[in-house]
């Protein structure tokens, strides 16, 4: 027999996509009954009689369609106890992994081993269970038929990842850090906001850890870029280890930065020492000024031009400012992503 946790699309390991097929534990059993000499299966077998069967197969039915699903994890007294019967499931393989029919098996055939600690491990966080409990009233539980949508949707996220990394100098953890967002969103979008913070937990758990990573093997996404670029838990230190021109990006927002701070400083010295208009205006101007900044940094655009115009019509006259940013980024994500909405309507 064998088991898997069924981990679908990290949108939802725990939900959205794992629901439409399932459940969180999608368990599929053959009909014939294994007979074989070789010692991982021996292995695997003792594993699943020892602890997958009186610890998991319980919660079966409560996951076998997505009412029963809501219905279940909406109390949260349910995932504390799912939680205590997978960490007494991972407990029980690490012990059957120490027994005589478990050796010599390679780590290649330990794939149930890493899939039932992810899970525990994630279960065994008190926020993760808030936050499936959250999602217990969303309305891919309600609709299932919306979550092919937002399947469709991680498709065309991924697509837009491989083509990014397909361009020359692409900062290829930048592409990652693009992809979360843009799962983020659509499952956000398709099936509201508590399942969308859902969606962002999983995927921040998946990527932050050994075990989690792992499990990207059963998934189209490149793995050998996710080790490399979530080895730390810092993006600073990801995005300094990952980018390719990080330095060239880098200098880009310097000399963005040092713009506008040098126009900060000449509204300031024309508007309060020269000009002498009220204050309210001048603090109005400056506002608008550091705001400009917070945009420009925000988006992370790759220029920027800045356009302050004070007339002086005489000493009682009052000053007027405009301030004009211009933004060029074809190869913004977020200005893509806007595009492919746009076009869809």
């Amino acid at each position: 027999m064998e088991h898997h946790f069924k981990l679908a699309s990290l949108a939802a390991v725990i939900f959205c996509i794992g629901v439409s097929e399932g459940g969180l534990f999608r368990r599929q059993i053959e009909n014939s009954t294994y007979v074989s000499t070789e010692p991982w299966m021996e292995c695997l077998n003792k594993k699943h009689e020892e602890c997958i069967v009186p610890n998991i197969d319980q919660y079966e039915s409560s996951f076998s369609n997505p009412q029963s699903v809501s219905d279940f994890i909406q109390n949260r007294t349910n995932l504390e106890r799912l939680a205590d019967s997978t960490q007494a499931a991972k407990t029980c393989i690490q012990d059957e992994t120490k027994k005589s029919y478990c050796e010599g098996v390679s780590e290649n055939d330990y794939q149930i081993d890493y899939e039932v600690a992810f899970v525990a491990d994630f279960l065994a966080v008190s926020e993760n269970l808030d936050a499936i409990s959250n999602a217990s009233t969303s309305i891919c539980l309600t609709f299932p038929t919306i979550l092919q949508f937002a399947e469709d949707d991680f498709s065309s996220c991924l697509n837009t990842l491989f083509s990014d990394l397909q361009e020359p100098g692409v900062d290829q953890c930048e592409a990652v850090d693009n992809l979360r967002s843009c799962l983020i969103t659509n499952v956000r979008s398709w099936c509201g906001s508590e399942a969308g913070d859902l969606a962002e937990i999983v995927y921040d758990f998946v990527v932050s850890n050994d075990v989690g990573r792992r499990q990207l093997q059963n998934t189209p996404l490149p793995v050998s870029i996710f080790n490399y670029c979530y080895q730390e838990p810092s993006i600073l230190k990801r995005s300094s280890r990952c980018s390719n021109s990080s330095s060239s990006s880098s200098l880009e927002v310097v000399a963005v930065v040092v713009v506008v701070v040098v126009v900060v400083v000449v509204v300031v010295v024309v508007v309060v020492v020269v000009v002498e208009i009220d204050v309210v205006v001048a603090v109005v101007v400056i506002v608008v000024v550091v705001v400009a900044v917070v945009v420009v940094i925000g988006v992370g655009v790759v220029a920027a031009v800045v356009v302050v115009i004070v007339v002086v019509m005489d000493m009682v006259s009052a000053a007027s400012a405009v301030i004009t940013i211009v933004l060029v980024n074809h190869k913004n994500f977020y200005y893509r992503f806007l595009l492919k909405i746009l076009s869809t309507f």
